[in-house]
């Protein structure tokens, strides 16, 4: 894979996915990276965006026991040995780190309760999981096994009994799975993400496709030609979500503004641009005066989110 040339970004569309993620991460010099949860104050170039917290836990299933608004989950436990949290989403990274230990932690020590961490999948032993419980604690480590061979789901407990019984109150928070030999202070889960600093020093996402199969792309324009149409070469537009007007006065960070849908024949107010229409091919932005007085000092950003043709 060819190394990525920052300096012309976020203009160019650069794609980010969950396959291509750590490929790229391995291929960026180590020398300009940064990785952690919170922006670098050094000289880094890019930020790997990422915490310690593994556990995304709107893309988990939650058995006797619900996960509230506030990311706390309350035991729905009528009759069971204990809740669960279940998750596919971690299979290929269990693999890949074979031999590691993960902590799975909360924030409350139940009494007499047991807390554990079951990885299912098949092993060269011929056992078709791994499983470690602590009672009394709000954390259980476990050091994946080197022989499985095939990992299938990773299976969360805690307010675990020894008998089947009935608990619909207990909450517990600050839920937290990380690579860890120890449980260590809580942090929320981070989506990841790579960014890259622009110009002015800022860090942007570099944007590709999410998971629900949106792309994002920036469109720079310096000294814009307000009122024509301007044809943006995007050629796989199948639906448009979401776009966002961006500008800059000479050398000033870029500020967004609201994005006024202009009626026909109607006159912006002076310190207002508008995005008059945006379609497969080309898009209109119209202005107040003062902008088209000074704009052989402006640089104007489009971002847009859409969703590709095929997709």
């Amino acid at each position: 894979m060819e190394k990525i040339n920052f300096e012309n970004l976020p203009s160019e569309n650069t794609p980010v996915n969950s396959s291509n993620l750590n490929l790229m991460q391995s291929n960026i010099e180590k020398s300009t990276v940064y990785v952690g949860s919170t922006q670098p104050s050094t000289s880094e170039k890019v930020w790997i965006k990422r915490g310690k917290n593994l556990l995304d836990l709107e893309k988990c299933e939650f058995i006797d026991c619900t996960l509230n608004a506030n990311g706390t989950i309350t035991s729905k436990n009528q009759g069971s040995y204990y809740c669960e949290i279940v998750t596919k989403e971690l299979n290929d990274f269990l693999l890949k780190n074979k031999g590691k230990t993960i902590t799975f932690s909360i924030d409350t020590i139940i009494a007499d309760r047991s807390i554990s961490i079951a990885i299912f999948g098949q092993r060269a032993s011929g056992s078709a999981y791994q499983e470690e419980t602590v009672q009394s604690s709000n954390s259980v480590s476990l050091t994946i096994a080197n022989d499985f061979t095939r990992i299938d789901s990773l299976k969360l407990r805690f307010n675990r009994g020894n008998e089947p019984f009935t608990d619909t109150s207990t909450t517990v928070g600050e839920v937290m799975l990380e690579k860890n030999p120890a449980k260590t202070s809580y942090e929320p889960y981070i989506k990841k993400e790579i960014l890259a600093k622009d110009s002015d020093g800022f860090f942007e996402r570099i944007v590709g496709e999410d998971e629900a199969g949106y792309v994002e792309r920036f469109l720079i324009y310096p000294n814009p030609d307000f009122n024509s149409y301007i044809y943006h070469g995007i050629t796989d537009i199948s639906e448009i979500e979401d776009i966002q007007v961006l500008v800059r006065e000479g050398s000033d960070q870029y500020r967004q503004l609201p994005l006024i849908y202009q009626e026909n024949g109607s006159i912006l107010p002076r310190f207002c641009i508008s995005l008059y229409s945006f379609d497969a091919e080309k898009f209109l932005i119209t202005a107040g005066n003062y902008f088209i007085e000074n704009k052989a000092n402006l640089t104007l950003k489009i971002r847009i989110k859409y969703k590709k043709v095929n997709n």
